[in-house]
């Protein structure tokens, strides 16, 4: 899925708007925003926008199946790596 929305946008963005249009009450949204898997989750997040948007992810796959014709082969190489 592609946004132009920034993930650390994103991340601060949620927890204002669900605090603005009064999705719940103020005490119970802030507890659940501060949970700290919630902060692992968006780094990961951020991480991984990062990651995408340089063309890592890409490489690794070019390197890891190469570029097959049929998208079977692409499959079956995937699933048979050892």
């Amino acid at each position: 899925m592609r946004t132009k929305i920034p993930a650390p946008a994103i991340l601060t963005g949620a927890p204002t708007v669900a605090l603005t249009l009064k999705l719940a009450p103020a005490n119970e949204l802030l507890k659940e925003f501060s949970k700290q898997w919630i902060f692992t989750v968006a780094v990961l997040f951020t991480v991984a926008a990062g990651i995408n948007s340089r063309g890592a992810i890409t490489m690794m796959m070019d390197k890891l199946i190469g570029h097959p014709n049929p998208n079977s082969l692409a499959t079956w190489t995937v699933i048979n790596t050892k």
